[in-house]
């Protein structure tokens, strides 16, 4: 049981440290404060659930797991983050344009007529999705393997980054929420952004739930400019945290379901428990928190081949072929590319399923380049924040552009679960902004020197 208790002792240190950092930072937290604040939770509260588990899950059975690997993992998180922010303090001066609460100042002024625009779409994509289709949520790959090539590309295509929109809209309903001054139109912001997160969470399921709680939360005590622990501030944490026990223990209990391709039968909708049977019914969550190994268990894997086996690294391989993927198919329509969970069979000489874990950033960046991971992975993290800034500076007087640029990078921070190639797609995205803001600029000088010339031969 070493392992169970390693793995409890050093996320309790995780645990921690992102209260006493909250309890420090609660007010003016920046952009960079939010990433640490999401990796320490992701690495506190997850392994420690885990560890609580003296048993097997699909991949791991912790009770006879190394002990120095478990150190490691916590460990190498740790010093990556202490480097981060110490080059953070040195090389960026000026962190207003990465302050939360400007970011909700501008994304506030984002025309409301658009983001309804943009939230309805969304909606009625997924509603199209179901009937037109069969599909509710993430395609699990043995469905997709039979209905993929049956699906239209466009459609495929709004699916990868279905995810990625309904949070940038998250972000600017909670910047209205927050910064509208009218009663009125705070109350109706409200209910929007109350009746959109749970519908857009059928597709990103708990986790993405989850991730915009934490952020309303961030939001809320940013925008109080009031500090996060304080006795009258239990009440809430007490609520939020039954909100999410209960959530969970209904996405578990529809999970068959809503992951399921085709429409619900007659027989499957009787076998259903109601919605209030549902959500009180823990068997469920904790069945699925039992046996689903988490993304920190990929970094204990990666960490755990090095140090026991012996096992090499990938020296760039899967850099490369996170590349060619993230090149969309109208450009380069006969690209192949492999999977990681491919290449680590290959590694490993195992079968993919049997290390089928969520990936992030950490474990791969360990896997591509091993221990120089320590010091890439936080130049990485420092080189968005610093171009976030400045195309957040560059798009001060465009509120729509800034939303975009902010929502993109955010979202990309705050997914730690991730293939550890997503970069590649968030720079992809970032560029078609920049192209379309830069085309958009040409046009308005345009528009405006034609205006102003006829004006003058009038």
């Amino acid at each position: 049981m070493s392992g169970n208790w390693s793995i409890l002792i050093f996320s309790s240190l995780f645990i921690f440290i992102v209260t006493l950092y909250l309890s420090r930072r609660s007010m003016g937290i920046d952009v960079l404060d939010v990433y640490i604040i999401y990796v320490l939770f992701h690495f506190g509260v997850y392994p420690f659930v885990r560890g609580l588990h003296f048993g097997r899950d699909i991949i791991f059975d912790f009770t006879q797991a190394d002990p120095l690997s478990i150190g490691l993992v916590f460990a190498h998180i740790l010093i990556i983050l202490f480097i981060l922010k110490l080059l953070s303090i040195i090389f960026i001066k000026n962190m207003d344009y990465l302050k939360i609460t400007y970011i909700l100042e501008r994304c506030s002024q984002v025309n409301g007529y658009i983001v309804f625009i943009i939230s309805s779409i969304l909606i009625i994509f997924q509603v199209y999705s179901y009937y037109q289709y069969g599909v509710q949520s993430f395609i699990p790959p043995w469905d997709f393997e039979r209905i993929g090539k049956f699906l239209p590309y466009w459609f495929t295509s709004i699916r990868t980054i279905y995810n990625l929109l309904t949070f940038c809209v998250c972000i600017v309903l909670l910047s209205k929420v927050f910064k509208t001054k009218d009663l009125t139109n705070q109350i109706l912001w409200l209910v929007l952004t109350i009746s959109f997160i749970p519908f857009a969470s059928i597709y990103g399921g708990k986790r993405f739930f989850i991730n915009a709680l934490i952020l309303t939360i961030i939001f809320y005590f940013d925008n109080k400019n009031e500090k996060i622990f304080k006795l009258r501030n239990l009440a809430y944490g007490l609520i939020l945290a039954l909100a999410v026990f209960l959530f969970c223990n209904f996405y578990e209990s529809y999970r068959g379901v809503v992951e399921s391709v085709g429409e619900i039968t007659s027989e499957e909708a009787k076998n259903l428990k109601d919605p209030l049977s549902a959500a009180i019914n823990y068997q469920p969550t904790l069945a699925f928190l039992s046996r689903r190994p988490g993304t920190w268990e990929f970094s204990y894997l990666v960490l755990s081949k090095q140090v026991i086996d012996g096992i090499a690294i990938t020296k760039g391989k899967i850099i490369a072929e996170g590349f060619k993927s993230a090149v969309p198919r109208y450009v380069w329509p006969n690209k192949t590319f492999l999977l990681i969970d491919d290449m680590l069979a290959q590694l490993y000489g195992v079968r993919p399923k049997e290390i089928d874990i969520g990936k992030n950033n950490y474990g791969v960046a360990q896997l591509e380049i091993g221990y120089y991971s320590i010091v890439i992975l936080p130049l990485i993290i420092l080189m968005l924040l610093i171009l976030m800034s400045y195309l957040n500076k560059l798009t001060n007087q465009n509120v729509f552009f800034l939303w975009l640029f902010s929502g993109n990078i955010l979202f990309y921070l705050v997914n730690i679960e991730e293939a550890g190639t997503d970069i590649f797609f968030l720079l992809r995205h970032i560029l078609l902004i920049l192209i379309v803001f830069v085309l958009y600029i040409l046009f308005q000088k345009t528009y405006f020197s034609l205006r102003e010339h006829l004006n003058t031969h009038k």
